[in-house]
């Protein structure tokens, strides 16, 4: 079993392809069956994966084939094709840091090759950090993360990046730049359309002198913000949009982190599914009118057994038509549980299909997530605890992990097929 974890983690990366100049080689070709090669250049570089830039310096005129490999392992071979120009661009992609690499040159037709020759890459640690904050593998086999600074809280950032799995850098918005003017945080999702919908963070100047308050004081609020390809806004959405915050109890102490979303996801319609951790809510919202459809939970308009009550959830999201799931923390009881709903919209009630406690000793006060791995096995990330546990619908504990040195927010499955196809790409 494969367990993919988002956490926030250090993470090696540039944040504007910051290229480090690493090696000039000088070849001169006059033997008739070498490649006439003037000269090569090496620049390497990081952008998602650790790359080398050559500048190919050749009147050679007929097409080449460039061949590299670890210089320990010769039978793992990876091979470009290009027709050369005087001057030439090649990129190779995948290396690994700290290694050494044979290459060679030769041509299509006209069976010549270059001498054997080698480059070093190098430790990865030369290369500005950055605290990755959210991590998604999507759909579409690319990633999409949110990243920021070590100065960072956990699960906010400055930065969301989508690479494919060639390491290429497909989506880039950094806070302050276009419309990305918000701080993202702890969700960031991609459609079928591919569309990006981001949780920010919006601090809004209010009147609170008629509770208390200051006449410009700051509230703390969540919103969604949606991005195109191109990086350009097409939807916002805010909390203030839908709520008052004067007639909400305790402003005054809730003003600092009012709600706190920790989780966006797509409904089974294409709509937003949101969990509030403080308010111990999740609410559905209309993706074209930002309407809320209805709220579930503490206060919420959804009617419930008792058996549906969760204290804060994490990761709530849809498992088909109008059923759910969530990891909920239980900060009252401290006994973490997994729950899967029925939620019937027409006549606005939820109703408990799975309750399973945990054990005390797995409680996490914040973060976590249980996903299904298929029918009948559930994956949870017990955060604080830096653990993944296994179990079955009965609640029966079948497998764990103890994670170190980092602290997973959440743990999803993935197959090795469709990992595969993300790893095996050429």
């Amino acid at each position: 079993m494969i367990a993919y974890i988002r956490a926030k983690l250090t993470f090696i990366i540039n944040t504007a392809t910051l290229a480090l100049f690493i090696s000039s080689i000088i070849l001169i070709g006059c033997n008739r069956n070498k490649i006439n090669i003037q000269s090569i250049n090496f620049t390497e570089f990081y952008e998602g994966n650790l790359k080398l830039k050559i500048d190919f310096f050749s009147n050679e005129n007929d097409s080449i084939k460039l061949t590299y490999w670890l210089s320990k392992q010769e039978d793992d071979r990876k091979s470009i094709i290009f027709k050369p120009n005087l001057h030439s661009l090649i990129y190779l992609s995948e290396l690994k840091s700290n290694s050494s690499y044979s290459f060679l040159f030769e041509t299509l037709s006209k069976n010549r090759k270059s001498d054997i020759h080698f480059f070093n890459t190098s430790s990865l640690s030369k290369y500005i950090q950055l605290n990755i904050s959210k991590i998604n593998y999507e759909d579409s086999n690319t990633i999409i993360c949110i990243l920021g600074s070590e100065h960072e809280p956990t699960s906010y950032g400055c930065k969301v990046v989508e690479i494919n799995k060639k390491g290429d850098t497909l989506l880039n918005l950094l806070k302050g730049k276009g419309d990305f003017i918000y701080t993202p945080h702890h969700d960031v999702i991609k459609d079928s359309a591919g569309n990006i919908a981001i949780l920010y963070l919006e601090k809004r100047i209010q009147d609170l002198s008629s509770i208390g308050g200051k006449v410009k004081d700051t509230i703390t609020g969540d919103g969604i913000q949606v991005f195109n390809s191109k990086g350009k806004q097409i939807w916002k959405w805010s909390v203030f949009d839908v709520i008052n915050p004067l007639k909400e109890k305790d402003i005054l102490k809730k003003k600092s982190d009012w709600l706190h979303a920790n989780s966006l996801s797509y409904d089974y319609d294409g709509n937003y599914l949101i969990s509030f951790f403080n308010s111990g809510q999740v609410w559905k919202i209309n993706k074209k009118t930002g309407k809320v459809i209805w709220t579930f939970g503490k206060t919420g308009n959804l009617h419930y057994d008792k058996y549906s009550i969760f204290s804060q959830s994490h990761a709530f999201h849809s498992i088909g038509k109008g059923e759910y799931m969530c990891f909920d923390n239980q900060l009252e009881t401290k006994v973490p549980k997994i729950h899967t709903y029925e939620i019937n919209e027409s006549n606005g009630s939820a109703r408990s299909t799975l309750n399973i406690s945990l054990t005390s000793d797995l409680f996490t006060d914040r973060m976590g997530s249980s996903y299904f791995i298929n029918d009948s096995l559930i994956l949870t990330c017990l955060s604080k605890k830096g653990k993944l546990v296994l179990n079955n619908k009965l609640g029966n504990q079948l497998w764990g992990m103890q994670i170190e040195n980092i602290t997973p927010y959440r743990a999803e499955f993935i197959s090795q097929k469709r990992l595969n196809l993300f790893l095996n790409q050429r």
